[in-house]
């Protein structure tokens, strides 16, 4: 590692430990907060889960497969009313074989840690979180390659939300191998003004994201992008390593803190901000 390196790297710990974690804020309603410049770390409230889960209806994952009864998928996909609480009597790995997950109900909780030895590992797809109030823990997700499936088109994150979710935590999960970003929190499909907010990435490590796999630009191992009008990201005591960049990135028009987090062996940058013109013409931006 050379010295530029050593040094990012110093700057990001500096940065992370020089203020606490903030608190666990579960076990009550999470208050809102303002935006823009006036926009302070303390008033970040993390993620809460809003519904009980003793009345949560019990859905069991039986098997390792991609789809069908007794599935990840079917678990996720099922017609439940109310708060869904998903777990796992196997453990082992699951073969997405290109077609990723999508969380699409709120109030969903995913305990990958009733999953026995060796626990839960997803490969060869991405999660999309697309609904609000959901926790997902103790869960790998590997994408990877895609392995024989065609390198055309394959560039799944780990997982990213999309839409106007909010009040979503995602904790004791590694996300690696990645072809786009591991772990992202994005609005994508939000109307103006409704982007995803408070979204928590909380104790994960964000590792070795893909740098010369099958995405259409080359090079591109990322650890988090926090874009598209997204609020309120609280992104604490995580471990990034092994990916070039975005260890993580901000865009314009987001808010967030990074906090008690580790960034080692990072390529070319640890946290940083970008405002790219072509997405941003002719407009001022403050960082």
């Amino acid at each position: 590692m050379n010295h530029p390196q050593r040094f990012q790297i110093l700057l990001a710990l500096i940065a992370c430990l020089s203020v606490g974690e903030p608190g666990i804020a579960e076990d009550k309603p999470a208050k809102e907060s303002s935006r823009g410049s006036d926009w302070k770390w303390q008033e970040a409230p993390l993620a809460c889960f809003d519904a009980d889960l003793d009345k949560a209806e019990i859905l069991r994952v039986t098997n390792l497969k991609k789809d069908g009864t007794g599935s990840l998928r079917a678990a996720l996909e099922a017609e439940v009313e109310g708060p869904r609480l998903i777990v796992f009597e196997v453990g082992g790995v699951i073969d997405l074989e290109g077609r990723g997950l999508r969380i699409q109900s709120d109030h969903t909780w995913i305990a990958g840690q009733t999953g026995p030895e060796p626990g839960i590992t997803v490969i060869r797809g991405g999660i999309r979180e697309e609904a609000s109030h959901v926790v997902l823990q103790h869960l790998r997700v590997r994408p990877g390659d895609g392995g024989d499936l065609p390198d055309e088109g394959w560039e799944p994150d780990g997982l990213t939300t999309l839409g106007s979710v909010h009040d979503v935590l995602v904790e004791h999960c590694s996300m690696t191998w990645s072809i786009d970003e591991n772990l992202s929190a994005s609005s994508y499909g939000a109307p103006d003004g409704q982007g995803a907010r408070r979204i928590t990435f909380r104790r994960n490590i964000i590792a070795e994201g893909l740098d010369e796999a099958t995405h259409e630009k080359g090079g591109h191992s990322k650890g988090t992008l926090v874009h598209d009008a997204t609020h309120e990201v609280a992104i604490v005591g995580n471990l990034y390593a092994g990916n070039v960049e975005r260890n993580p990135v901000f865009k314009l028009d987001t808010s967030g803190v990074v906090v008690n987090c580790v960034m080692a062996c990072n390529g070319q940058r640890a946290i940083h901000a970008s405002v790219p013109e072509a997405d941003y013409p002719g407009k001022p931006a403050r960082l």
